[in-house]
């Protein structure tokens, strides 16, 4: 019976916000301007004041302006603000920047820039390799919303003791991390703990546990967003009967769709995973990675190559794996300076279900580690193939490589919540590097598939990965990172998103940080076709990790979703949601614009336009 209830409550809810909103079972959204009231005074040369009686003029609203506004006449404040992952690849210099702290503030940003013929980005964490969550307002007007300062997290216990976690988009990682640990409750994520949930939630979320759990967006249940009219729509979980068209369309395109392109997320809520249910395992070992140990990686690779062929392997879903490759480490720790290496990381997690299922499957996971080390130091026969706790050792620094790269190795009777490994093992923040602030050029490729590499292809992936390699960390002037290894494939897939290649198996990622100026980008064109043809002859790449081909509708879509009936509903949802194209930005979604009443009535033309 309290389920029951719930679920009518829903609906009910769903119904009076899409009312509310000006819509139901598809019918569109009024466009950008249109929602101010008619006799409201908007000044498009003073934000703040605007922003003020916009806010007085909501609902239920607050009586003021509660963020900042940024412009280039405030100096390094806004340069400072305008820094993130992208700004050594693309201009992200906005007409100004507004700092949201609640969804007043949101609200007011979009009535604003509709009213004042500003185009709108939204900013959570700032790390698009593409730039998506900022703008360069020499080309167009327009204004990045930086929710970085709504960054609040709730946990809630019901009855039942189920619990739900209400997260701010601006809550980083690796502090969301920190209250999963507290809860014992865990929601599985990507690696770079500076990340914003609000982009994160969109594109995807793929991490070390991820084939065992899914996918961070996986386990949303219910996000607040705001539209281009600036209304509040509460969004929840498709479900039969309780939820309506309008509610499900918009569901399906913000989660995978293009992250930021019909509206602002303000509010994110997940059904999180109880740590009692599951146990887990990690190991983290680095491995020497030099001319002298280059057989000894290949060969590692070689035999993982050989497991990836045996389908009872990959259909088990309690291992996950990755293998990272770093050249240059010691950019990072500048401690290190007087030593020339480069390193392997092979990060290795098992998920058994029930709090002894660990123990009673350990030997398991156990003897998938080993086959991989024993290949690596060729059943313990050679010498040189070395871990960098050994390096360290023979080259007298033992205690201080202990500090930054030691390995650490699971055992049966030390298994850990998934949540502090994911902290302690994977997270990694990688605007420490300062790579932004440097203005280090930086190229990047990211290719996924849906077959796993045969041993000669992967081997030849590794090839090339190598030659881009610094051979002399203390002399190349280059930082490069590599990550290649199994996706979450069909074994976690999800329904009713626009999530893209979910099915897809395989990925290798290299980014590449140029500190001599050098032009990389031949060498990733061979690396990325050579991925291309080990991973099933397709270029299938993700938002989050876009670059180069990023004109959607110049036929880059091919490269970001599975067909062009996904494409085509994600513009027409587009149209509804957004008819003025007031989010329109790097590798946003375009409005699509019929060329005529005979197009209407077939459905939606392959010629239509983008406005």
């Amino acid at each position: 019976m309290f389920w029951q209830a719930q679920n009518l409550l829903l609906f009910f809810l769903n119904c009076v916000f899409a009312t509310a909103s000006g819509s139901i079972d598809g019918i569109c959204l009024p466009a950008g301007n249109k929602a101010l009231p008619v006799n409201l005074s908007v000044d498009c040369d003073d934000a703040v004041s605007s922003f003020n009686r916009i806010i007085a003029s909501l609902p239920g609203g607050r009586n003021s302006f509660g963020g900042a506004v940024l412009s280039a006449i405030d100096g390094e404040t806004y340069t400072n603000a305008t820094k993130q992952y992208a700004s050594a690849r693309v201009v992200t210099a906005p007409s100004f920047i507004v700092q949201a702290t609640n969804q007043s503030d949101v609200q007011a940003a979009i009535m604003f820039a509709a009213h004042c013929e500003y185009k709108v980005t939204a900013r959570s964490g700032g790390h698009s390799y593409m730039g998506s969550s900022s703008c360069d307002g020499s080309e167009t007007p327009c204004i990045q919303i930086d929710v970085g300062k709504i960054n609040h997290i709730t946990v809630n216990e019901s009855l039942t003791g189920s619990k739900q976690v209400k997260v701010g988009p601006g809550v980083r990682l690796v502090d969301l991390y920190s209250v999963l640990i507290d809860n014992d409750i865990y929601i599985p994520a990507g690696e770079c703990g500076g990340v914003g949930v609000g982009g994160h939630m969109q594109t995807g979320g793929f991490g070390i546990f991820g084939r065992s759990l899914g996918r961070f967006n996986s386990h949303i249940t219910s996000f607040d967003i705001i539209l281009a009219d600036g209304s509040l729509v509460s969004v929840s979980s498709p479900q039969k009967k309780y939820t309506n068209k309008f509610n499900d369309d918009i569901w399906y395109a913000v989660i995978g769709g293009a992250s930021g392109s019909f509206g602002v997320i303000v509010d994110v809520t997940f059904n999180p995973i109880d740590e009692q249910k599951y146990s887990a395992f990690s190991w983290e070992v680095f491995y020497f990675y030099s001319d002298t140990t280059k057989h000894c990686i290949i060969n590692m690779f070689r035999e993982f190559a050989y497991m990836l062929g045996d389908e009872k392997f990959t259909n088990d879903s309690r291992w996950n794996l990755m293998f990272t490759l770093s050249g240059s480490k010691t950019y990072l720790f500048p401690t290190l300076k007087s030593l020339t290496f480069n390193s392997v990381q092979l990060d290795f997690t098992w998920v058994a279900s029930g709090s002894s299922g660990g123990r009673e499957t350990f030997s398991e996971a156990q003897a998938i580690y080993d086959r991989l080390h024993n290949a690596f130091t060729f059943q313990g026969n050679d010498s040189r193939c070395i871990t960098l706790d050994q390096y360290f050792e023979m080259s007298g620094l033992g205690e201080l490589g202990k500090t930054r790269f030691s390995s650490t190795y699971a055992n049966a009777a030390d298994a850990k919540p998934m949540s502090v490994l994911h902290k302690e093992v994977t997270l990694v923040d990688w605007g420490a590097l300062g790579f932004e602030e440097r203005g280090v050029p930086f190229k990047s490729s990211y290719q996924q598939g849906p077959n796993y590499p045969r041993a000669d292809d992967l081997l030849k992936v590794f090839d090339l990965i190598d030659a881009l390699m610094p051979k002399n960390p203390q002399t190349d002037e280059r930082f490069v990172i590599a990550q290649i290894g199994p996706l979450i494939g069909p074994l976690k897939s999800v329904r009713n998103v626009a999530q893209p290649f979910q099915d897809d198996v395989f990925g290798v990622i290299v980014d590449v940080w140029s500190f001599d100026g050098d032009d990389y980008s031949q060498r990733l064109r061979e690396l990325q076709d050579m991925v291309i043809s080990s991973v099933g002859g397709v270029d299938h790449r993700t938002f989050w990790g876009a670059y180069e081909d990023i004109c959607l509708e110049c036929g880059a879509w091919k490269k970001y979703y599975e067909s062009r009936s996904k494409y085509d509903r994600l513009k027409k949802i587009k149209g509804c949601v957004d008819p003025d194209n007031l989010f329109k930005f790097r590798m946003s979604i375009p409005v699509m614009k019929k060329n005529s009443s005979k197009s209407e009535k077939r459905g939606i033309s392959d010629r239509s336009e983008p406005l």
